[in-house]
């Protein structure tokens, strides 16, 4: 039975008609229109809703029930959200830039696909088989022209050929692939700078994991997994975003086994040969630095940001050097105090920063104490039992005492000897490491090359780096997380397809800031795709119907249509 239904939502009534099935036994309703509030809509549909919500008389449901009924709704697609997307593809032209640099000469463009892919990422990320139902079901099969047939799983892994297109040997097995992407994203960021004035003066780069379920890419390796994912293979993805709005430049793909620092360099020779970048200042994490890459970093002519790790003795000596944490003018916020020095470091004069977060110094220390104090008590007990028996078997008490020390062992020494056929276990701390960690606590060492920069803003471009993390995450929800093709040129499409729509969810962030509106790029999205375009069709009468858009959805699209954003 079709029937309208009220739903309330922040002091207003919105009404859609929906029917009722069965499923399971269960009474279930399935949204076959959103209608709106009440005094949106026209007055025959008025009369009606009310009708129907005043309860007639019985005698009169009969009518207005098949007046309803008369009502058929054959088609309704998603409009909202993935409206908003093709037209920032559209703004940026991928269509023409993608098709710019491949070369095919017949079927459907490759622009237009990868158009297709890049929205579905962001909004349901399917699998490429399911693509073509999606797009079906929403108005981009209107808008492009294009029958969702022609979008099957064969043509959209054709189009992605052309991305990568295979390099094979004389036995046919793909030995590489030529790249047809890095002039994309060439293109694509002079037409960023043209529309919208981007900066790349300082920029962020990081790198990620991730794995795969099958095992015939060429480059998948077994490596350090930042997804938890030890026994999978996987490759590395290095990527490079705007301090601003995350705007992405371009990523770069490794073979799995990589380590983070040996990237550093293929970046630099990309942002200033592929991108032309003369001066920039580059933000990299602590896992990046080596000496190698120093020099490397110092030869290249930018000013870098880095975190260096703690494990590191030049490192440690300078925390372990810095004073002053707790005096009031180093204070940057509440629970962050900085000391800065200028000091020759790695062989050249730099600026050091050296902060402390005083809510995880002291969550460290009494995590660490707990721990320890309840080891040392087992220990000793255990101890006490041994010393006192008849203990024979050295690798049983190995094993235990092994166990016993789990998590605090470089705190604790043990000695494990034999007299007369019988175990002696003896225990203590050692107090030197104790103490060195508890000066570590929340401690963390930044260097930079621009010494014109303050501590506060070394900190918070270093900081601002986490954004590059968001990045990562929305990439890996939105269809990287894991990858589902497996040879080399559709493993490197499928991230090239992640790239294109991280920069249609950077983009509407960027609108969406300039229009005024302080929401992110996702809950934007969360509004619009209530928002459908709808075919009505009462006898020979076909008529179709954008549903009204909730109040949220009303004022984004109105505050970026006046702003002349889209």
């Amino acid at each position: 039975m079709v029937f309208v239904k009220k739903n309330f939502r922040r002091g207003h009534c919105y009404y859609t008609i929906v029917e009722g099935y069965r499923d399971g036994g269960k009474v279930k309703h399935r949204t076959l229109l959103y209608l709106g509030r009440l005094e949106t809509l026209d007055d025959e549909k008025r009369r009606r809703i009310e009708a129907i919500i005043r309860k007639v008389p019985e005698e009169k449901l009969p009518e207005i029930k098949t007046c309803m009924e008369e009502l058929d709704i054959p088609l309704i697609r998603d409009q909202g959200d993935v409206e908003i997307l093709y037209r920032i593809a559209g703004k940026l032209e991928l269509r023409g830039i993608i098709n710019g640099h491949v070369v095919k000469t017949s079927g459907v463009d490759v622009g237009s696909q990868m158009v297709v892919l890049a929205i579905n990422q962001c909004l349901d990320a399917l699998a490429l088989d399911n693509v073509d139902l999606w797009y079906h079901h929403t108005i981009l099969e209107e808008r492009l022209g294009i029958p969702f047939y022609k979008l099957n799983v064969e043509n959209l892994c054709k189009a992605m050929d052309y991305i990568y297109e295979p390099i094979r040997d004389g036995k046919g097995r793909m030995i590489d692939v030529k790249d047809n992407a890095q002039p994309i994203q060439q293109s694509i960021v002079e037409k960023l700078k043209g529309l919208y004035d981007i900066k790349l003066d300082t920029l962020f780069y990081d790198i990620t994991s991730t794995y795969f379920e099958g095992n015939s890419c060429i480059i998948a390796r077994l490596g350090y997994s930042r997804d938890g994912k030890r026994d999978k293979k996987q490759i590395l993805v290095g990527l490079v975003v705007t301090k601003d709005y995350r705007f992405p430049i371009f990523y770069s793909v490794f073979e799995g086994s990589t380590s983070d620092m040996t990237t550093v360099s293929n970046t630099i020779r990309t942002l200033q040969g592929e991108f032309k970048v003369e001066k920039t200042l580059l933000v990299l994490d602590r896992g990046m630095i080596h000496p190698e890459n120093l020099k490397e970093l110092d030869r290249s002519g930018f000013d870098y940001v880095c975190g260096l790790k703690k494990g590191e003795k030049e490192v440690k000596k300078v925390i372990f050097g810095a004073r002053g944490f707790d005096e009031k003018k180093n204070r940057i916020r509440d629970d962050i105090s900085a000391v800065d020095m200028v000091e020759k470091f790695a062989g050249k004069k730099r600026k050091l920063v050296v902060y402390k977060n005083h809510e995880q110094a002291k969550m460290m220390k009494e995590g660490r104490d707990l721990k320890l104090a309840r080891t040392m008590k087992g220990l000793e007990e255990y101890a006490a039992r041994v010393n006192a028996g008849n203990y024979r078997n050295v690798e049983k008490v190995v094993g235990k005492v092994k166990k016993l020390k789990k998590g605090v062992s470089k705190y604790i020494i043990t000695d494990i000897t034999v007299k007369e056929g019988r175990v002696r276990l003896s225990v203590g701390k050692q107090d030197k490491r104790i103490w060195e960690a508890e000066k570590l606590d929340g401690k963390y060492l930044l260097m930079c090359t621009d010494l014109g920069l303050s501590k506060e803003e070394v900190i918070s471009v270093y900081f601002d780096k986490d954004g590059i993390e968001k990045v990562f995450r929305s990439m890996k929800q939105h269809g990287l997380h894991p990858i589902r093709s497996w040879t080399l040129n559709r493993v490197k499409a499928s991230i090239f397809v992640g790239y294109l729509g991280q920069l249609l969810l950077a983009t509407l962030g960027y609108m969406l800031d300039k229009a005024g509106l302080r929401i992110t790029p996702e809950r934007a999205l969360g509004y619009l795709k209530w928002q459908k375009k709808v075919v009505l069709e009462s006898g020979k009468t076909v008529v179709e119907k954008i549903s009204v858009p909730e109040v949220e959805a009303k004022e984004i699209l109105e505050k970026l249509e006046n702003a002349k954003l889209l």
